[in-house]
């Protein structure tokens, strides 16, 4: 009796166990799961992907920035000298232009535009226009301070070119009076400073961001890249273009904040996410500024690491997904400022397909790479 006891104990047990494994298989069968990798990642020539990177994308960006600069200064000599409506439709052209270019570079922020915070000098939304029109009134013409980061840069073209409530005569009256073209001045030298600084500096820094490719361990440009590259995508392009304008991070309202949306004077903050997400996408895929030719890229690296996600290559589900949120963003037909309320199921559906990317992108792409995720991101999502 004794041993029929043990005996049946002993079945029982072994059927839980059995039972275990095979809930354990059932569930691993029904979670996604990322391969790739391993010894694989060392044995990539890594230096071939920062060579292009600097050579096909970052020194000819920032130069292309820098020629439409130089050409808004021109805009603007040439407003501020003949003070006529042309001009001033001429200035809102030029502005388009420095906009679309700037979003091609936004997201370089190491190195020499990391040393001056280039993001923060250059596109703060939205603009304090309070500040603006107070540095107008009194002369203020040193904008290096910190504290007018948002009275300065592009940003301030959007307003003082698009301001409400005037018709482009009268902007014109307002735009050339000694205070406002001693301030736009202003603003298009600080500029074409710290977009002078970052050129000259790419000159001698792009040997040292190319040697420093041994790993892809924390500090090494290929981990200071993607770190980058992800926290601008999150931060700056999903939260900041998208999900605060649609109220998204706007606590338990969720209240729209049309106001916070890029370019929202001139309303054309739509087609700037749009620029964000294909230059974005056009340098993982090391695709070089200007020729477009197609060179090597991160999604090159996760090719030949062989990085899957449930026996998907990794390298082709992020990029579909950039594909699906540019397919979204065509259906939203007004400016975001509007298009947040009157097109609000649109909105959510492109910040829906930018969340999926966020994990593409943090978790799988810096899993099959070996890269430590060393920014802090407070969304709580």
């Amino acid at each position: 009796m004794n041993l029929f006891r043990k005996i049946s104990a002993s079945s029982r047990s072994k059927l839980h166990l059995m039972s275990l494994l095979v809930c354990l298989v059932f569930i691993s069968s029904c979670t996604k799961t990322t391969t790739g990798g391993g010894d694989l990642i060392g044995s990539y020539n890594r230096t071939e992907l920062l060579q292009n990177w600097v050579s096909g994308y970052i020194v000819p960006g920032y130069e292309t920035y820098g020629v439409k600069v130089t050409k808004m200064e021109s805009g603007i000599d040439a407003f501020c000298s003949n003070g006529t409506v042309h001009e001033l439709q001429n200035c809102r052209v030029l502005l388009d232009e420095l906009f679309l270019a700037w979003q091609d570079i936004a997201f370089l922020e190491f190195g020499p535009a990391g040393d001056i915070s280039l993001r923060a000098q250059t596109n703060v939304y939205p603009i304090d226009t309070g500040l603006v029109q107070s540095n107008i009134s009194s002369g203020v013409v040193a904008l290096e301070s910190a504290a007018n980061f948002a009275a300065k840069g592009i940003q301030v073209f959007d307003y003082l070119f698009y301001e409400p409530n005037f018709t482009d005569e009268e902007l014109v009256v307002r735009l050339t009076s000694e205070a406002s073209k001693k301030y736009l001045n202003a603003v298009i030298l600080d500029l074409k400073t710290n977009s002078n600084y970052v050129i000259t500096k790419w000159g001698s820094y792009k040997s040292e961001f190319v040697e420093n490719s041994k790993s892809n361990a924390d500090g090494t440009s290929i981990s200071t890249v993607i770190n980058t590259f992800v926290n601008h995508y999150e931060a700056f392009v999903r939260r900041g273009k998208i999900g605060i304008p649609s109220g998204v991070f706007n606590g338990f309202s969720q209240q729209v904040m049309p106001g916070n949306s890029e370019a929202f004077y001139s309303g054309k903050s739509i087609s700037y996410v749009k620029r964000s997400l294909n230059s974005m996408q056009n340098f993982l895929s090391g695709i070089s500024i200007g020729n477009g030719v197609n060179g090597e890229g991160l999604d090159d690296y996760l090719l030949f690491v062989q990085a899957k996600k449930d026996n998907v290559f990794l390298s082709e589900i992020i990029l579909n997904q950039f594909t699906a949120i540019e397919s979204a963003l065509l259906n939203i037909s007004s400016p975001l400022s509007i298009a947040v309320s009157a097109e609000k199921a649109g909105v959510s559906k492109v910040y829906e397909e930018m969340q999926k990317l966020v994990s593409h992108l943090k978790v799988d792409l810096t899993s099959a790479l070996g890269v430590l995720v060393n920014y802090a991101d407070t969304d709580g999502d």
